[in-house]
């Protein structure tokens, strides 16, 4: 019998296949009668047990970075030229090493210049403190996620606003959940809220709403992320308001969604910070928090009630 944690083999076999390491690729967008956050998992542990694992399964150095990143006092990468050119060479040759990735095979079949672009690696390593294999595997799942949600003729373009289509108006009312701060924290790292109550209401009449709003959000971070050096470099935090939030029918579909796309995105998030009213919306954490990696959950802090006070600690509200 497998050794691994349950959750890491439910993770082999759903959201990390898609970095070619696991058995066959669930669909998030609807097909094969599935719907577009693929299956849900299930028996999944209570959040402190996964947020205690994440932590007692790092070493000491590791804890010590994690701490250090959430408090924005986490030292980045120095780059150099040399450091860029092996590492990009790295990650090329790990590419090659992963034997199971369609979405990555079938871009490189349509766009040879979208996947090996030097400012598109780059993006990847950064996201992974230039650890070459992991940002390999980030690559191949955003790329099985953006096939997913978008499908093959998006598959190696940038996309825009015009790709939405008629649902373009609703997309527009859509974004304004999801908001950048005008300023950064005290480590000069992006601060994104998101309303989830906002969320909820976009979904509750049409289902369809969930799959429009998962798009969004991977429009939104990617328009935040390509094209600013300083938040690929530094990272993000992410701060989730579930004031007011119900479990309602659809929620958890959404949620898994959004937690399959956000790890696949190249962007480093140093600190998520997920501020509730009332200990009803559990089961809603505990389904992200078994979607994410450890790096993320280490970082995860949950707050109940007074929530802008509790953040102070982090030095940034």
């Amino acid at each position: 019998m497998s050794s691994q944690p349950p959750r890491d083999r439910y993770l082999r076999n759903s959201v990390a296949t898609n970095a070619g390491i696991g058995a066959d690729r669930t669909s998030i967008n609807g097909n094969n009668n599935s719907s577009h956050a693929g299956s849900l998992p299930e028996d999944i542990p209570g959040v402190d047990k996964m947020l205690s694992d994440a932590m007692k399964d790092m070493s000491t150095n590791e804890r010590d970075k994690a701490y250090e990143e959430i408090h924005g006092v986490a030292e980045i990468v120095h780059e150099t030229d040399d450091l860029i050119v092996r590492s990009v060479s790295q990650l090329k040759e790990c590419l090659h090493g992963i034997s199971v990735k369609p979405a990555f095979d079938l871009a490189w079949k349509q766009n040879q210049d979208y996947v090996t672009d030097h400012d598109f690696c780059l993006m990847f390593l950064r996201a992974d403190c230039f650890d070459a294999a992991k940002a390999a595997a980030r690559m191949v799942q955003f790329l099985e996620v953006k096939l997913s949600i978008w499908g093959e003729d998006k598959l190696t373009t940038r996309i825009t606003m015009s790709d939405f289509g008629p649902s373009g108006v609703k997309a527009l009312h859509t974004i304004k959940s999801m908001q950048a701060c005008p300023y950064r924290d005290r480590a000069g790292r992006l601060i994104v809220v998101s309303i989830d109550k906002d969320h909820q209401e976009h979904i509750q009449n049409d289902p369809d709403d969930a799959y429009l709003d998962g798009r969004v959000f991977w429009y939104f971070a990617m328009s935040l992320v390509a094209d600013d050096e300083e938040t690929q470099k530094k990272g993000l935090v992410f701060i989730a308001y579930a004031l007011g939030l119900e479990v309602a029918d659809g929620i958890r579909e959404f949620f898994w969604l959004h937690t399959r796309i956000g790890i696949a995105l190249p962007v480093r998030v140093g600190a998520f910070h997920y501020c509730m009213d009332k200990l009803a919306v559990q089961p809603i954490i505990q389904l992200m928090a078994f979607g994410m990696d450890r790096k993320i959950l280490s970082r995860m802090r949950l707050f109940v009630g007074e929530c802008d006070r509790n953040l102070v600690e982090y030095a940034f509200v």
